[in-house]
């Protein structure tokens, strides 16, 4: 390697890692490449009354009780789904508005300071005389492939969170296993599945459960980015790129995904691409 392609792998590198310092695989915290203090992915489902599936594109604002943070506004997808990067702990609520239902706010959210992931549901409730079949075939055959998630389902995924935030891995994977028998389509509790294999050290459980949950939703992006940590892992950085760019086509922005992206194009000598994204990495912080 010539002088000035060291000079650019080192700076490259030494731009990621000011903001994504990586731990060592033996971590416990799972397979998170970044410590404490870091941002909180929350993840948003909105369903309609009696857990049903709203089959409408639905505004979600997040607002911080913290007067130091800005609001933040995105749109939840045709499953209801929506994420948000959370700066740090603290207590939120979202705000979700749409043209046919009542303006809703919820209940507090409490994100502590270790969570690097963060699950609520958010039911809301159609304006009088709105039927939930008002929008186009193809929006509806989307969201039908989404069954509504069985109530004895959220119960197991809410018990292996709660244990898996008191680090008992072998509890909350009992949970989460429990979660995708009664409901093969519940893409978040593979993801988190995968995360419990991933902190226990089991990394095939973990690449095959993160697999399934991309496979129930391609636009599960936290689940592409796990993916695309596997493979650095495992040394398939063109994998890990294909992933993190997968992941940034649901989030464009997310500092994550960017950081993975540039690892994986660092690792394959795509040094001008590298450092792109690098820089992306640090223009998304600001």
């Amino acid at each position: 390697m010539s002088a000035s392609l060291r000079i650019i792998s080192l700076v490259v590198f030494l731009l990621l890692i000011a903001v994504y310092p990586i731990h060592s695989q033996k971590s416990r915290r799972g397979p998170v490449f970044r410590g404490s203090g870091g941002p909180t992915q929350l993840e948003i489902q909105v369903t309609g009354e009696n857990s049903h599936n709203l089959n409408m594109q639905l505004s979600i604002e997040l607002v911080s009780n913290s007067s130091r943070q800005m609001n933040n506004t995105t749109f939840t997808d045709s499953t209801g789904h929506a994420q948000f990067s959370v700066s740090g702990p603290g207590t939120y609520q979202v705000k979700v508005s749409g043209p046919n239902i009542e303006d809703t706010t919820s209940a507090n959210i409490f994100i502590e300071q270790d969570e690097t992931v963060h699950h609520e549901y958010v039911a809301v409730k159609l304006k009088p005389n709105v039927s939930n079949n008002h929008v186009p075939a193809n929006e509806a055959t989307v969201s039908a492939a989404q069954l509504n998630v069985p109530e004895n389902a959220r119960k197991e995924y809410s018990k292996g969170v709660e244990a898996m935030h008191n680090k008992d891995w072998k509890e909350a994977r009992e949970h989460f296993d429990m979660a995708t028998r009664d409901y093969d389509k519940f893409d978040w509790a593979y993801n988190a599945l995968g995360v419990v294999c991933m902190a226990s050290g089991d990394k095939a459980s973990a690449h095959t459960a993160f697999a399934k949950a991309v496979e129930i939703n391609d636009h599960n992006a936290g689940a592409e980015r796990n993916l695309a940590r596997i493979m650095i892992g495992e040394g398939d950085f063109a994998q890990a790129e294909a992933h993190a760019r997968h992941s940034l086509m649901v989030e464009a922005q997310n500092a994550d995904a960017l950081t993975l992206e540039g690892l994986a194009q660092l690792k394959q000598g795509k040094f001008d691409d590298a450092l792109a994204s690098a820089r992306r990495v640090h223009s998304s912080d600001k």
